[in-house]
């Protein structure tokens, strides 16, 4: 995908001088989508597709109020729900633009536990309930580079996970899906769900940041039984 030079945008007044880097217009107009909504499919695209390693562009934002855009959003809370993850980015519906959703649950707190994790190890994580949150157009800056290394696991490389280590605290600034301009500071496994997101729409999987040798196939138990 032919990417457009970088250059800066300044919002208007209702933005409160609110300023994003940008290219030039991406070609992921509202018309550009329509093939997509009318698609069945609701899993998200596989490490091995080209749109997953090309960074995504930065969303036109007199795009964002179109239907096509707003259908686009809820394909990606569908896709995330229907896998039970915790976010989901643009590239992973096949849509190149910079845009993420994250949603973390009681629901995804209550199978943590049903997978072994205890209370005292859930607070160790910095797990924390997030709502349904879109960000459009993220800037994100480390707030705290001290290194926390936990498993993580992708929509996009089913079946598998890693241990990677990740800053402790971030600040993303963004746009939300009304286009109003938005700032969240987190820490611990939100601030960690940011950064696996905004790293997708660099062209990054967590495989190129993992600890190698912990890479491994979530069911490998499963080979050595009889």
């Amino acid at each position: 995908m032919a990417l457009s030079p970088s250059k800066l945008i300044k919002l208007g007044s209702s933005f409160d001088g609110f300023c994003l880097k940008c290219r030039q217009v991406s070609k992921w107009l509202p018309g550009s989508l329509t093939t997509l909504l009318n698609m069945d499919s609701l899993r998200a695209r596989q490490a091995g597709d080209p749109i997953l390693r090309a960074e995504a562009e930065t969303v036109d934002i007199t795009t964002i109020h179109s239907p096509e855009f707003k259908g686009m959003v809820e394909r990606m809370f569908k896709v995330m729900r229907r896998a039970k993850g915790h976010g989901i980015a643009a590239p992973q519906i096949g849509v190149g633009l910079r845009v993420f959703a994250i949603e973390f649950t009681g629901q995804h707190i209550k199978t943590l536990k049903d997978k072994g994790l205890s209370d005292k190890d859930i607070k160790r994580m910095g797990i924390a309930l997030v709502p349904p949150r879109v960000f459009i157009n993220p800037e994100l800056r480390i707030i705290d580079s001290t290194l926390l290394a936990f498993r993580e696991a992708c929509l996009s490389v089913e079946g598998f996970s890693a241990v990677v280590p990740r800053a402790k605290e971030i600040e993303i600034t963004a746009l939300d899906r009304e286009a109003r301009p938005v700032t969240w500071r987190t820490s611990g496994w939100p601030a960690r769900i940011v950064q696996h997101e905004v790293d997708h729409l660099k062209g990054n999987l967590y495989i190129d940041c993992m600890l190698y040798k912990s890479f491994m196939k979530n069911d490998w138990r499963d080979y050595t039984r009889k």
